[in-house]
């Protein structure tokens, strides 16, 4: 009889067994993805406009706080921030899910093209997209750009399955990323020319009713403030349409040479791989070419906002690489059986080896340069908005609870946990501030420019500078914090 232990076995074995060379490229994704997160952790001093506006939401859900969200805002980011703070409301917590949205977005990146291609082509391309500018700065920021390409990934992972169920789940997906971020809409096109370019059956054309169940946060959402129904979306394009720019159109073309220049000749060469089209090629090429010419045409521009279409970018320079991989190693018989100096320099130049060692040293230092450039733009900007997050915590700390405070940033909605209001005109000041009796303090931010009625403060006697707050290292006051004096 099989005497049984008193103690639990660990099999070493099997865990070893987990973690094969099979997942390995997997596992070096996620843990490049973790280690740059956790190094950085603390970097950021204060939040930007965007992420003050969708924390003053979770201020609101948590905390009772009026939320300074502007009414074209999707709502899925910042539902998914305050289910999280229910748990915990610090800010340092809310990071710990940054973090894992990010380790999401680089997993998803990986199994769908992974899926579209091989595991090769799948590993370097993520690398190169979770290593470039763009992710490695953005990956630190309570911004929706990141979590809205997860969404899009997933989407696109599930509508390749071209079953039923899949295909619902594609289009939750793709709902939930126009619900994070609306010009997640743009991927659209592309899965409808994909469908038409497969002679997909009509289950597979499920994905297009379901968007609308991963959009329901901002249908309930709408209705809830009392708004019509698709209000914010409306909102949001009337607004975004409306809305100046100095950049030009081809903004986002010389965006992308500025940042990758080391990969931009290989991308013009992976596209000639998708002049022979085949229904994965015109998913991946429709949607980055739709969506940056969509980006393109909208009058408001940041380098941001095409992150969601970077892993398509990469993807092409990667096959682009492999592309002249291919052509250079491919054997040609020669002729001639005479082996001539020449034939011997040809040989050793299609040497596999030694294109294997130019390949992966070309990506390291495409790596480092991408790296390099974002921790010292890290680093210059993670002090951005510092002043106003002092005046905030000031106001927190100073003014009561029930006081109503002017300003024209949304930060000091949030670090100050008071309700805020914008500026009016200057000859509307006085009988705007008789009807609000509560309204006794002032936060000016140069950054943002100065209100029309900045000047009363300064030369009326009835308003008392209470503190000023400085750029860092800098002797230059760019916040006010000012009191009426009733």
């Amino acid at each position: 009889m099989k005497k049984e232990n008193d103690y639990v076995e660990f099999n070493y074995g099997k865990l070893i067994s987990l973690i094969n060379y099979k997942h390995l490229p997997l596992i070096i994704l996620i843990l490049v993805g973790l280690i740059s997160n956790i190094y950085y952790f603390n970097t950021n001093k204060a939040v930007w406009w965007d992420e003050a506006e969708y924390l003053s939401f979770v201020n609101y859900v948590t905390k009772g706080i009026p939320h300074s969200l502007w009414d074209g805002r999707a709502v899925v980011y910042p539902i998914m921030l305050s289910l999280v703070a229910l748990i915990n409301p610090d800010e340092s917590f809310l990071k710990i899910f940054l973090i894992l949205i990010n380790l999401l977005t680089i997993f998803s990146c990986y199994i769908l093209l992974k899926k579209l291609f091989d595991k090769k082509i799948a590993f370097f391309s993520t690398l190169l997209f979770e290593t470039s500018f763009l992710f490695l700065f953005f990956q630190l920021r309570f911004l929706t750009e990141i979590p809205s390409a997860m969404f899009i990934m997933l989407g696109l992972y599930f509508l390749l399955n071209k079953d039923l169920k899949s295909n619902i789940f594609a289009g939750i997906f793709i709902g939930l990323a126009i619900g994070t971020r609306f010009t997640s809409l743009f991927v659209i096109p592309a899965m409808i020319l994909y469908n038409l370019f497969s002679k997909s059956k009509i289950k597979e054309y499920a994905w297009i009713p379901s968007i609308i169940i991963g959009f329901l946060p901002i249908i309930i959402f709408d209705l809830s403030q009392g708004n019509t129904l698709f209000y914010s979306l409306l909102f949001f394009i009337t607004q975004s349409v409306a809305h100046s720019s100095i950049q030009p159109w081809y903004y986002y073309i010389m965006d992308l040479v500025y940042i990758n220049s080391f990969t931009v000749p290989f991308f013009l060469v992976g596209l000639i791989k998708y002049l022979k089209l085949n229904n994965k090629k015109i998913l991946i090429i429709s949607f980055f070419i739709i969506s940056l010419l969509a980006h393109s045409m909208t009058n408001h521009k940041e380098d941001r906002y095409i992150l969601p279409i970077m892993l398509f970018y990469y993807l092409i320079a990667v096959q682009g690489v492999y592309y002249l991989y291919e052509k250079i190693t491919q054997s040609k018989k020669n002729k001639k059986k005479t082996i001539s100096l020449k034939n011997k320099l040809i040989g050793f130049l299609k040497n596999k080896t030694l294109i294997n060692i130019i390949i992966v040293l070309f990506f390291s230092y495409s790596i480092y340069n991408s790296v390099n450039i974002a921790n010292s733009d890290i680093l210059t900007k993670s002090v951005g908005y510092y002043e106003v997050k002092q005046a905030g915590e000031f106001l927190k700390n100073y003014a009561d609870k029930n006081e109503i405070i002017l300003s024209n940033t949304p930060q000091t909605n949030y670090y100050s946990e008071r309700e805020m209001k914008p500026f009016p005109k200057t000859s509307e000041l006085y009988s705007f501030l008789e009807n609000n009796a509560n309204i006794n303090y002032f936060v000016v931010s140069l950054y943002e420019g100065l209100p029309e009625c900045y000047q009363e403060f300064l030369n009326e006697e009835k308003f008392k500078i209470l503190s000023t707050f400085n750029l860092i290292n800098s002797n230059q006051t760019t916040v006010f914090v000012i009191k009426y004096l009733r």
